[in-house]
């Protein structure tokens, strides 16, 4: 219980005899059992205090939603948290879709100087929203955060960082990581673009939300991905118009060096845009065969005082990853 209550870790935290056969959280094999649901969330307050949290284990390939705040993940569904200065380390998480290693889904709130370093994987030939920090950020602000590792999925919306972005991204990165997706495949974020809430026949957009700033992938980092794989992004979304005002999805001041392959709509920066990218560039390594771009793949969007200099192989991969 105490799901609204405010915490603080006061020393290292190290699960890995808790998650063994003999201990009180290996749960059949399933490992960890995340904090907070969908129906009752964490909405309360973690400092970490930078101390560190070892060996996070999950093991439902099932079963959605995971983080350490689940659905899966430390926590499952945080819903207006503020959680700052976490360390997750070593952590194996594997479950079917919506996972991170904080939090599979994350409603509103923030996160600050949170650093993960493990593996978010999904086994399951399904699911969606992967990331190596947050599976899905509904309107949440995420600042001053990185992660480590490696992130798998076998479908959409997998990534470094986010899966799927519907608040604000700010001074965060990813390196030492792999990233191995399908469709919308980013180093950093696999989806971007504004949150929207329906009312009958209403869609109502907010625009200060799917936005991207002040962050990077390193020469670290290797996205492999199908179609629309990009170094920092996957796919940037945009043109959504609503009472004679266009949405966008919008990358700002942010860069990438990361390495990225895939087959159709692979780029440097971004797979595919149809939102706004402004003062950006990708310095990495582009290997595709079809609309592929040391910038980006495939847009129609708006691009504005940004450039690459990536290096660009075109040639048809074994797919799909």
């Amino acid at each position: 219980n105490y799901l609204d209550g405010h915490f603080i870790q006061t020393a290292d935290i190290d699960l890995t005899d808790y998650v063994k056969s003999t201990g009180i959280f290996y749960n059949d094999g399933e490992g960890w059992e995340p904090i907070g649901s969908g129906s009752t969330p964490f909405s309360g307050a973690y400092d970490g205090d930078d101390y560190s949290i070892y060996s996070l284990t999950i093991n439902r390939p099932d079963e959605g939603y995971l983080g350490l705040f689940g659905y899966l993940g430390l926590f499952g569904y945080l819903e207006d948290a503020s959680l700052q200065n976490v360390r997750i380390q070593g952590h194996q998480i594997n479950g079917k879709e919506y996972l991170g290693a904080l939090a599979g889904y994350m409603k509103e709130g923030q996160l600050y100087e949170i650093h993960v370093d493990g593996s978010v994987v999904n086994e399951n030939p399904s699911g969606r929203n992967i990331g190596g920090l947050i599976g899905y950020n509904e309107r949440g602000l995420i600042r001053s955060s990185s992660a480590r590792g490696n992130v798998t999925g076998n479908d959409y919306q997998v990534a470094g960082l986010v899966g799927e972005n519907r608040g604000v991204i700010k001074e965060c990165f990813t390196t030492d990581m792999i990233v191995n997706g399908d469709s919308d495949s980013g180093g950093l974020v696999g989806r971007s673009y504004p949150y929207a809430s329906y009312d009958d026949d209403t869609t109502t957009w907010d625009g200060t939300t799917g936005i991207i700033e002040e962050s990077y992938t390193t020469a670290s980092v290797t996205v492999n991905g199908d179609r629309l794989v990009g170094g920092l992004v996957g796919d940037n979304s945009g043109g959504y118009s609503s009472g004679g005002i266009e949405y966008n999805g919008k990358v700002i001041k942010s860069y990438s060096n990361a390495v990225v392959e895939g087959y159709s709509r692979v780029g440097g920066l971004v797979g595919g845009n149809s939102g706004i990218i402004e003062e950006s560039f990708a310095t990495g390594e582009v290997k595709g065969y079809s609309e592929v771009g040391g910038f980006t793949g495939y847009s129609f969007g708006y691009i504005y005082d940004s450039y690459s200099l990536s290096l660009i192989h075109i040639s048809e991969p074994t797919r799909p990853y």
